[in-house]
This record gives structure tokens, sequence and C-alpha cells, in this order.
């Protein structure tokens, strides 16, 4: 399934988080839409618990 990477959406989330890079938070966006979030937790901590994760594999793969 393709995603819209430069819609609305991204630009919203963009907002929400002036400071993360753009792909850090497509990443962490695609993952919870493949994935899913658990109910009893909530979408928007869960999307801040895998876009914290998603940094530091970005910050990872930027140091190899």
């Amino acid at each position: 399934m393709k995603y819209d990477t430069k819609g609305m959406d991204v630009a919203y989330v963009q907002s929400l988080y002036p400071n993360e890079s753009p792909e850090v938070i497509i990443k962490a966006m695609l993952f919870v839409r493949e994935h899913g979030y658990p109910k009893e937790v909530g979408i928007i901590l869960w999307f801040d618990f895998i876009l914290h994760k998603m940094r530091v594999i970005v910050r990872l793969h930027a140091t190899k």
C-alpha cells in the first residue's frame, strides 16, 4: 500500500513537532499506519513513543 507522504497529514504532524525532521515523522507515521496502536494506550501516546524510537534509529543509521 502506498501512503501520501507529502499531504496535509504530514504538514499537520510537522506543525505539532516543529523541531523534528520530516524523515523521522514520516517513518513514525508509516509504522503506526502499518502496525496500528494499542487501544489502551491511545494513538497520541503511542505515536510519541514510536517517534522517539524512530529518532534513535535514524540517528544510529546516520552514524554508520
